[in-house]
């Protein structure tokens, strides 16, 4: 789905924009009540088309079998937990993972991010391997004017106190905010009765990512994480709002770093998170996901300073998406 860009203007206008200038002339004619109806339902599509590009969930941490803890590949310090929607600045680090776009300059095969363009897995890994300095793309100027219109789009569509895609940063700040994501803890909860699935945890007020910073130059002695014994790789996965959910799918990379879209191999999730095509009822929790390594790979990868690398890339099944976001683990 391509992102769709809103912007207020006249009734004119969006009349010769929308109709062209003879259809608008004809509706001129028309009763003003039965013109603004019509065009206030455009618009109102619109902003839903708007609010599905604002849908985000991504892989914060890595936890090693060898008690090592790593961050995302695509987190950036300073972005908040706590909030759901593009005009907080909650959605800047979750990765746009769409395979159309892979090896071209829009993406890497790791996705794109609205804060730092296409996702580099050596900036996070030297970050922590305390070999570089964190060093980011930036994001062309177009990129940078489409996300600040899709930011102030998600000021007007979450406005009003919508749940979906979003508004919920508004209500949280409400005395109604604490039963809202107590009812999500519930069905959520509820869901994690099925087979595969777990329940997560609310992510607590005032949250902020500093993953980056906190786990900076660790690696130089710990190494990376690692999968277990039985080839079980652990990661956080943050669900920003709702179209953050599950299923989620899962590919490992054994051996380019992250670079080759053709190296990454389809991995079984074993332990899942809520959601029916992407959709659920929880936003702002975190939880922990589980992916099977295949039988036989072995991790083969250089990114950066570290050696025998795998990458593991997980993203839902959001039409607006996928959503998503990868790790890095060896063996």
């Amino acid at each position: 789905m391509s992102d769709v860009l809103f912007l207020p203007v006249s009734i004119q206008t969006i009349q010769r924009s929308y109709f062209g200038q003879e259809a608008s002339t004809i509706l001129s004619l028309c009763p003003s009540h039965f013109i603004n109806m019509l065009i206030k339902d455009i618009l109102t599509v619109t902003a839903l088309l708007v609010s599905q590009v604002s849908a985000h969930g991504l892989v914060t941490r890595i936890k090693g079998a060898n008690g090592v803890n790593m961050p995302g590949l695509t987190i950036i310090d300073g972005v908040p937990r706590d909030c759901p929607s593009a005009a907080c600045g909650g959605q800047k680090d979750t990765a746009i993972i769409r395979d159309g776009e892979m090896g071209g300059i829009k993406a890497s095969p790791l996705g794109r991010t609205m804060g730092a363009g296409p996702v580099n897995a050596a900036t996070v890994i030297n970050k922590f391997l305390g070999t570089a300095a964190e060093k980011r793309g930036r994001v062309p100027p177009s990129e940078r004017r489409r996300q600040l219109i899709n930011d102030a789009a998600s000021v007007i569509t979450n406005a009003g106190g919508a749940i979906l895609n979003g508004a919920q940063d508004l209500a949280d700040k409400t005395p109604l905010g604490g039963a809202i994501k107590s009812a999500q803890s519930a069905v959520d909860d509820a869901l994690s009765i099925v087979p595969g699935l777990k329940s997560g945890a609310m992510t607590a007020q005032g949250t902020s990512e500093n993953g980056v910073q906190l786990y900076s130059g660790k690696g130089a002695s710990t190494g990376l994480p690692t999968a277990s014994a039985d080839g079980v790789v652990t990661v956080i996965y943050h669900q920003v709002n709702q179209d953050g959910a599950g299923p989620l799918t899962a590919d490992i990379d054994p051996s380019s770093g992250g670079t080759n879209p053709k190296a990454f191999v389809s991995a079984q999730v074993i332990q899942n998170i809520p959601g029916v095509a992407g959709f659920s009822t929880s936003s702002t929790m975190d939880y922990e996901v589980k992916v099977q390594v295949p039988k036989g790979m072995k991790c083969t990868g250089t990114v950066g300073a570290a050696k025998n690398v795998c990458i593991v890339r997980i993203r839902n099944t959001a039409i607006s998406g996928p959503f998503g976001g990868s790790a890095a683990f060896t063996q």
